[in-house]
């Protein structure tokens, strides 16, 4: 497996994890908020497929407007702007909680994957860290990129700006965004 064999080579760099190998790794790594994890999931795809009813709701509307008035098409459109209510707020109520588990359990996992690289460190020999200095093993980590299909805080910028870490969103940078990209690509 690509771990075993950087376990016993620190210097191998080109690690190519299969599908299943990743979703492992993955797993591993949601181990202490994985049911925070699942929870923000669900409320984020249940308020998603929530929201395809609006649309719905329209046409509804639209087609019981187009019928002569009757005592049922007023009650069609009452039920109808309730239910939509009741999608919009359960879209908002789900996409809140989402975030705020999924933050979580995003952050947690990144807390966890530095306190691996850590340990890691400290368990290697000690002729492996004597062979270079730090400066040299830390040029070879040349940048650090984070990418998202949503915005970034202004926070965010002048993190990544001190961390040395570039970001990639879907308008950020405005000369070389995800969008820009798509459409240089033709995608």
């Amino acid at each position: 497996s690509p771990m075993a064999r950087f376990k016993r080579d620190p210097d191998f760099t080109n690690i190519e994890y299969s599908y299943r190998e990743f979703f492992r790794f993955l797993w591993e790594r949601l181990k202490p908020s994985r049911g925070k994890f699942f929870v923000a999931t669900f409320f984020r795809a249940t308020s998603d497929i929530v929201w395809l009813y609006p649309p719905y709701a329209i046409s509804v509307i639209v087609n019981t407007l187009g019928q002569p008035l009757a005592s049922s098409s007023t009650r069609t459109l009452t039920i109808t702007g309730i239910l939509w209510a009741l999608a919009t707020a359960y879209r908002i109520f789900g996409q809140y909680v989402a975030k705020s588990l999924g933050f979580f359990a995003a952050a947690r996992a990144g807390i966890d994957a530095q306190l691996l690289t850590i340990r890691h460190l400290f368990r290697l020999d000690m002729a492996w860290h004597e062979r270079e200095n730090s400066g040299n093993k830390l040029k070879r980590i040349d940048r650090g990129i984070l990418i998202t299909i949503t915005k970034f805080t202004s926070e965010a910028g002048a993190y990544a700006e001190c961390a040395c870490v570039e970001l990639l969103g879907w308008s950020y940078p405005a000369n070389d965004s995800l969008l820009m990209r798509m459409i240089r690509l033709k995608i």
